[in-house]
């Protein structure tokens, strides 16, 4: 073995402890823009991974809000609902407690009433007095 061929024999075992790896040296080029790149895509991934966390948290916010706005319309609608009961029952009580209504008399059957001699005021004359 030459001194050239012991050397190559020892840069290459040199190579392979700092690389892991049987490639030579002038391949790992390629390896190196590899790592770039994936390092590249991990923190793209990550910061994508953050904006999902804060998105997932707006959404649960966004559902607990209309989950609140459902359950107050429902007890704006049940209140709503009572309100009306009640003032159904009400009609239905004045309409049971109230007097039947007189008939009416036709015009043809009026008769004025008698004179009793005192002058009768019209009711403008009434007013104008107080």
């Amino acid at each position: 073995m030459t001194e050239i061929d012991a050397l190559e024999e020892r840069l290459s075992a040199v190579e392979r402890t700092l690389t892991d790896t049987d490639q030579p040296v002038s391949d790992l080029e390629h390896v190196a823009a590899l790592t770039q790149r994936i390092d590249a895509v991990t923190d793209r991934l990550d910061t994508i991974d953050e904006r999902l966390d804060r998105l997932d948290a707006a959404v649960q916010a966004v559902r607990g809000y209309v989950g609140q706005q459902k359950a107050v319309n429902d007890d704006v609608e049940q209140r709503a609902d009572a309100a009306l009961a009640a003032v159904d029952r009400l009609e239905r009580t004045l309409d049971s407690t109230q007097p039947e209504p007189e008939p009416r008399q036709s015009l043809d059957s009026f008769e004025p009433a008698e004179d009793t001699g005192e002058e009768a005021t019209g009711l403008l004359e009434r007013f104008r007095a107080r």
